[in-house]
């Protein structure tokens, strides 16, 4: 399909804008082939089935476009560590092209973080899954003026566990993980890797006008903590989710400060701590009224995860 000038523009705008934006967070471009071969795509866990296939390619090792920007990402790591960078930390905005009836052709946005992070003589700061977490909650708040939500999920060639979707108004635009270690295996990689890909139209579709700013309440926030006992299977943001929707614009603010697992818990449970805040914005919230909403909110985790209030 043919696409309008104006379109092209803005298309191309907008990347640069995503460019711009992933450089400022302290991350290197990448500029890779889209041509990959059919042994690159069986180390990441896809078929052959999944890429199209060049009609009169030069090489076999050249045989495929990539349907990923996961194996260029995994190029590029490889042939820095290989020449001693102690870190890797780079990102791609390039074109996929999948196998279907009609092949599907998008733009997508690869992370890849490896190693150090930041290191001087004083400290040494290591890539992993919440600093990858935390970059792509910064992009996509930047760009979309909305916050992203996150899911557990399963990619053939993420590790199981460490693998989540990216999600803005409920719909999926991007998956985050952690390197299979079969995989890293395969690509001669010793250490761990953290790949994260979005697609870049969904993210431009998602993106909201700019709020105005509101005046801060000049009346204090009453803070309380909950901490509460459930099945591993429950994730933070079922009960985030909860705490704000019983809570209502009363719950100010919800953040988890911390989460344990160890012997003293029963199997397959896991202890999570809440900070809550809850103010109005029109007056000073009395002891009794947050009590009885702090109440509310425990009762609505113990009925809908059977959690145990701690």
């Amino acid at each position: 399909a043919q696409i309008a000038k104006d379109d092209e523009g803005s298309l191309h705008r907008s990347l640069q804008s995503i460019r711009c934006l992933c450089a400022s967070l302290g991350l290197v471009e990448a500029i890779n082939w889209a041509l990959v071969s059919e042994s690159e795509l069986s180390r990441c866990g896809w078929s052959v089935g999944e890429a199209v296939r060049l009609a009169n390619p030069l090489s076999q090792d050249a045989a495929l476009v990539r349907p990923s920007l996961v194996i260029g990402l995994l190029r590029t790591i490889r042939r820095n560590l290989s020449q001693g960078a102690e870190g890797v930390k780079v990102f791609e905005v390039g074109h996929l092209l999948r196998a279907a009836a009609q092949p599907d052709e998008r733009v997508a946005l690869g992370i890849a973080l490896t190693g150090a992070w930041n290191r001087d003589w004083r400290t040494r700061e290591t890539c992993d899954f919440f600093r990858l977490k935390g970059l792509v909650e910064v992009l996509v708040q930047r760009l979309c003026h909305q916050h992203p939500t996150f899911r557990a999920a399963s990619m053939a060639w993420a590790e199981s566990g460490e693998t989540a979707t990216v999600l803005l108004d409920n719909r999926v635009v991007g998956i985050i993980g952690k390197l299979a270690r079969h995989v890293a295996d395969a690509w001669d990689v010793e250490q761990d890797v953290w790949i994260a890909e979005l697609d870049v139209a969904s993210l431009l579709q998602a993106r909201r006008a700019l709020e105005t700013a509101a005046t801060p309440s000049l009346f204090p926030p009453v803070k309380r903590d909950l901490s509460l006992l459930v099945k591993n299977t429950v994730a933070f943001d079922q009960v985030a989710s909860t705490i704000r929707e019983v809570g209502g614009p009363l719950a100010h603010q919800v953040g988890l400060i911390d989460r344990y697992i160890g012997k003293q818990l029963p199997a397959e449970t896991h202890s999570l701590t809440f900070s809550i805040h809850y103010r109005d914005a029109s007056r000073t919230l009395t002891a009794e009224e947050v009590d009885r909403l702090h109440t509310q909110i425990g009762r609505a985790l113990i009925e809908r995860f059977g959690a145990q209030l701690r």
